[in-house]
C-alpha cells in the first residue's frame, strides 16, 4: 500500500510538472507623472479591458472600473452602453492642461470620476471645485445643476478595491 501510494506521489508529480503554470493575470498599468500642476486629471483607457480605467493620482495610477455592461469612452470620458468592446489605439495622455493666461470666458472640466466637482483654469492653475450640495457639474452649460440635467451618471466608475 505505502509503495501504492509513493508511486502514484511521484507519477502526480511528474504530470503535474509537466502541465504549464499560469501566473497572476497580467495587468497594464500607465505611467503617471509625478507632477501635476497647473494640470487636469484625465482616465487613461486599459487597453487590456475596456471595462477599465486608470487616473493618476499622486504620480500613482489608481484603476476605476464602468458598471457592469458599460465600457470606458476615453474620447468622452466616461462610461457608455455597449456590447461589443473595440480597442483604439489611440494615445491618451493623463492630463489637460489649463493655458497660461484667462481668456475672456472661464475654462472649465468636469472631474473624470466625481460628478459634483469640477476644475476651473486660472492663469495656468487647475483649481478644483465642488457643486453645491444635490446638484452636478454639467459639461454642456459649464454650471452646476440638478442631477438629471447635468446627466452624469454614465461617468460612473468605481475605485478597484
Amino acid at each position: 500500500m505505502v509503495l501504492l501510494l509513493l508511486l502514484f506521489g511521484l507519477l502526480s508529480s511528474a504530470i503535474c510538472a509537466a502541465l504549464p503554470v499560469q501566473s497572476g493575470e497580467l495587468t497594464w498599468s500607465p505611467r503617471c507623472p509625478t507632477s501635476s500642476r497647473g494640470k487636469i486629471p484625465r482616465l487613461i483607457p486599459d487597453p487590456t479591458n475596456c471595462r477599465s480605467a486608470f487616473l493618476c493620482y499622486h504620480g500613482t495610477p489608481r484603476r476605476y472600473f464602468c458598471p457592469k455592461g458599460q465600457v470606458f469612452d476615453a474620447r468622452n470620458q466616461e462610461c457608455v452602453p455597449k456590447k461589443v468592446c473595440s480597442k483604439e489605439n489611440d494615445e491618451y495622455t493623463a492630463f489637460t492642461t489649463c493655458p497660461d493666461r484667462n481668456g475672456p470666458k472661464n475654462i472649465l472640466f468636469p472631474h473624470p470620476t466625481d460628478c459634483k466637482m469640477f476644475y476651473q483654469c486660472d492663469n495656468g492653475i487647475a483649481v478644483l471645485r465642488q457643486c453645491a450640495a444635490l446638484t452636478h457639474f454639467n459639461p454642456a452649460t459649464d454650471r452646476c445643476d440638478w442631477p438629471h440635467e447635468a446627466n452624469c451618471k454614465a461617468r460612473y466608475l468605481t475605485l478597484q478595491s
